[in-house]
């Protein structure tokens, strides 16, 4: 233990005097003989820029199923962000709805459907500002009511069944990102 702690004050009394002021050390030779130098160092903020073209958009494209059959009448101008309630394109000049939730309308909901898809209609109706009833699974007469007041207000034939070709749920909004067909073309939506 003795002969250790000697060593240690030993190769710190080199190392201490190696580094004494006024002292240079020798430039150090690199294995292929050249001479190496130093350097000051001077602090500051690394900026580095690369300019490129190319074109920004959104990522994770999806489809969204729709039953709506026709000719694409309408589109949304590209970058337009809709919104529950807002309408995605025109088929046959009848608009198509953005409502939120994660089932798909695949069906017709009218008075005794029942169902997760008729609990997602009836809250899309409330935050639209309608009283369908209870929010629960079952279209009642009273949801058929609020249905037809939504359809009323949207132009649409008021007739108190929510239409597979009148609504398209999804989870999110939409960002428009180019139209989802051309006009005049048979309707094939990609978002």
């Amino acid at each position: 233990m003795l002969l250790s702690g000697v060593a240690v004050i030993g190769s710190g009394a080199v190392v201490g005097f190696m580094n004494l002021p006024g002292r240079t050390a020798a430039p150090a030779a690199s294995p292929n003989g050249a001479q190496a130098s130093s350097v000051p160092i001077t602090r500051s903020d690394m900026v580095d820029t690369k300019q490129v073209s190319g074109t920004l958009g959104y990522a994770g494209r999806r489809s969204q199923p729709n039953r709506a059959g026709g000719v694409v009448t309408a589109t949304r101008a590209e970058g337009t962000v809709v919104r529950r309630g807002g309408w995605l394109y025109k088929v046959a000049g009848k608009p198509v709805f953005l409502m939120y939730g994660a089932v798909p309308m695949y069906r017709r909901l009218g008075v005794g459907t029942t169902g997760p898809d008729v609990r997602q209609l009836e809250l899309n109706l409330v935050k639209l500002g309608y009283k369908p009833g209870t929010v629960d699974k079952t279209f009642t007469a009273v949801t058929a009511r609020a249905v037809w007041a939504w359809q009323r207000d949207e132009g649409l034939v008021a007739t108190g069944r929510a239409e597979v070709s009148q609504v398209i749920f999804s989870g999110v909004r939409f960002g428009s990102r180019r139209t989802p067909s051309r006009l005049g073309m048979p309707l094939k939506v990609r978002w």
